[in-house]
């Protein structure tokens, strides 16, 4: 274990310590920092033996790398967590793997960015490779690897998504119609159209995961487990609970009666364990329904009930935490405004709070009635400057008074 001298001292503007490696020299290493506060910190952290000693020159980014990948594994990230991470690490490798973590800065991002473009990669995607870096300099910021963040990545502007697909809702009830001969499939579509989860957590739910409440009310829990050797967590790796209503508790009982006993999952297989596949018979069912299109099975109907339900007046926070959002501003994808809705948020504002002048409606009605057809003939001429005043001398002073 290495050894260290009291004190801390400065070379040029930085402040170093003194410390004795095991073969018993002393050597200096960088405290990386010029404030004074801060490399006191850092020394005593040391010496309490919390933090490592800086060693001076930070490790090669083709080096740490294996220990940002050993610390997914660790953390229990998904395979295609990880897959998705070494894809982009081995896109990074050729610009940045011969550099020291420390000395990547915002003229390497720019030129990796102008690199990926002329390769003809969207925005999209050469931010999500950027992204990885920035948790990879993350991570060696955490474990005192780095002092500070190299550099601040800034990410290119990407274009606007497309609004999330979505059904109406005499779609949706072609499309549970096409599976009324098929309980299994009815019931998956009939959780995601009631409670909006991920297809991949209504596989994985169980009867015991379908639990009563303090106030008597059924609720789901969306949780981890474990099924042999495969496990499931959901995203964002957090529990989250969501309420049933009482007609689709009713259906649930009804429809379990249907199932062998003592049967462990709510969708099972044909064998009684859990089913793992439904996708042949989903598209079999919106094909039928005349609503298939690639890419819009499942998730389209959780697209849809968030729609529906911020289009009822539903808030984006209760949303954001039905749906198992992190951040507020995922649910407000779904926020679609029309010019009806405008209207009708302005018309429920001023219902509260009317906008008047203080004229009777029918005097009103009949001025600007007489102003309509005046203004024609009474205003400026042609090339004239366009004011906007009122040329009816009759209501010109009422108005201005009740302004005034």
């Amino acid at each position: 274990m290495a050894r260290h001298r009291r004190g801390i001292f400065k070379i040029g503007a930085v402040y170093y310590m003194k410390v004795k490696d095991p073969d018993g020299k002393w050597r200096q290493r960088s405290l990386g920092t010029r404030d004074y506060l801060e490399a006191t910190t850092h020394f005593e952290e040391v010496q309490a033996g919390q933090v490592p000693v800086n060693p001076g020159r930070a490790p090669l980014f083709r080096d740490y790398v294996e220990d940002y990948k050993k610390g997914l594994i660790a953390r229990g990230r998904k395979p295609r967590t990880i897959t998705s991470a070494e894809d982009d690490i081995r896109k990074l490798m050729p610009h940045f793997g011969a550099m020291r973590l420390n000395a990547i800065g915002p003229q390497h991002v720019e030129a990796y960015q102008a690199a990926r473009r002329a390769q003809g990669l969207t925005p999209a995607t050469i931010n999500g490779e950027l992204r990885t870096l920035r948790a990879i300099l993350r991570r060696a910021l955490e474990h005192k690897i780095l002092r500070e963040m190299p550099c601040k990545i800034s990410f290119l502007r990407e274009e606007r998504k497309a609004e999330p697909p979505t059904f109406t809702k005499e779609e949706m009830d072609r499309i549970l119609g096409a599976t009324q001969e098929e309980p299994r499939l009815f019931m998956l579509l009939l959780l995601a159209k009631s409670s909006a989860m991920r297809i991949g957590e209504i596989l994985w739910l169980e009867w015991a995961d379908i639990r009563e409440r303090e106030d008597g009310n059924e609720q789901i829990i969306v949780r981890s487990k474990a099924d042999g050797e495969f496990a499931f967590s959901p995203k964002g790796h957090a529990e989250r609970f969501i309420p049933l209503s009482r007609s689709m508790v009713l259906t649930l009982k009804e429809y379990r009666l249907r199932l062998p006993h003592g049967c462990r999952w709510v969708i099972p297989s044909e064998d009684g364990g859990r089913l793992a596949n439904p996708y042949k018979g989903l598209r079999a069912a919106f094909r039928r329904a005349g609503v298939y299109k690639p890419r819009k099975l499942v998730h389209a109907i959780r697209h849809s009930m968030a729609s529906e339900w911020l289009a009822s007046g539903a808030d984006l926070e209760t949303v954001r935490s039905l749906l198992g959002h992190r951040h507020l501003s995922t649910t407000a994808i779904y926020l679609h405004s029309s010019e009806e809705r405008k209207r009708a948020a302005i018309e429920r504002a001023e219902a509260e709070s009317p906008i008047t002048l203080g004229l009777p409606p029918a005097a009103l009605g009949e001025a600007f009635g007489e102003i309509l057809v005046k203004g024609a003939s009474a205003g400026p001429k042609s090339g004239g400057p366009c004011r906007n005043r009122t040329y009816d001398q009759r209501i010109k002073s009422p108005l201005l008074y009740q302004l005034s």
